[in-house]
């Protein structure tokens, strides 16, 4: 699910993300930035999400990195603890904010 509101743009995972469902993700993802304009923040919530292929991590790196490019902001919520730990792995919790049980708001609060 894709959903844009008070300038956030924020996709909601749900179920195994494989090669198949990453392409499927890149092709909707691709027609929403264009179709929801301008916006300040994505989220990323993994809550629903079920194992996610290594691509889809390096998928994740993608939005990030064009977050910045747009200087907007950039954090993960509802990780499960396997999917926290291969973020870990690949160190992207020291690039951008990620929370378990944290909305986020308050994972932007902590941010300040």
């Amino acid at each position: 699910m894709i959903l844009v509101d008070n300038k956030i743009f924020f996709i909601q995972l749900e179920g195994d993300l494989g090669l198949q469902e990453l392409e499927a993700l890149q092709l909707e993802l691709a027609v929403g930035f264009d179709a929801f304009g301008e916006w300040e923040q994505m989220t990323l919530d993994l809550f629903n999400a079920g194992s996610l292929c290594s691509a889809a991590f390096g998928y994740i790196k993608f939005l990030f990195k064009m977050c910045e490019e747009r200087d907007c902001q950039f954090m993960v919520i509802g990780c499960s603890d396997e999917t926290l730990s291969r973020l870990e792995l690949f160190r992207l919790n020291q690039q951008f904010p990620i929370g378990i049980n944290k909305s986020s708001a308050e994972l932007a609060a902590e941010k300040k």
